[in-house]
């Protein structure tokens, strides 16, 4: 089934559906927003290489099903806003898991409408250190690395990124690997020392 884009009044459509049991429409939503789960997935494994893709897939993909259950479809919010939020924290959270920090329950994952002033502060230092981090590997990326990286976000696989980029597959490969290590590098500089 190719992927095709959806408004967002049949996204809110197919959600309503979806809550009421509609397996059909739960499935659609999935497929239309399995890149995201892809993209959110590999960005933190790129830099969090001790945990597995899959692992943070199957966390992301967990999330996804449950942001559809639970989006308000009178929200001002779009689905795609509030799948990509419920994505991002529960693969943290499994990051957080494996590092040892204390994270909420699996139920807990997906933040209430009143988030604390706690939430919100972690999510916007997160997604600054995301930000700043794309930046500087912006500057010290080749030129190469750079556009494997961004292809890599995107959720193209190795395969695909070496066709559109007439490179060896095993080249995408240790391109990935050399971005992961100047990302740790990156990381391990402007983390302060406790």
């Amino acid at each position: 089934m190719a992927k095709r884009y959806m408004m967002q009044e049949e996204i809110v459509s197919l959600i309503s559906k979806a809550q009421v049991g509609d397996d059909s429409a739960r499935d659609e939503l999935f497929l239309a927003h399995g890149k995201l789960v892809m993209s959110v997935a590999r960005s933190v494994n790129l830099l969090n290489a001790s945990i597995d893709y899959d692992d943070l897939y199957q966390v992301g993909c967990l999330a996804l099903i449950k942001a559809i259950k639970t989006y308000d479809v009178t929200s001002a919010a779009s689905f795609k806003t509030y799948a990509s939020t419920c994505i991002y924290n529960a693969v943290l959270d499994e990051v957080r898991k494996h590092k040892g920090v204390p994270t909420e329950p699996l139920d807990e994952l997906v933040p209430s409408d009143t988030p604390t002033s706690d939430d919100v502060e972690r999510e916007y230092i997160e997604r600054e250190t995301t930000s700043l981090l794309y930046n500087a590997l912006r500057t010290t990326l080749s030129d190469l690395e750079f556009e494997v990286l961004n292809l890599y976000l995107i959720g193209l696989s190795y395969k695909e990124i070496s066709d559109k980029l007439s490179v060896e597959k095993k080249k995408v490969d240790n391109t990935l690997t050399a971005i992961k290590h100047k990302a740790q590098e990156i990381l391990s500089k402007n983390t302060p020392k406790a």
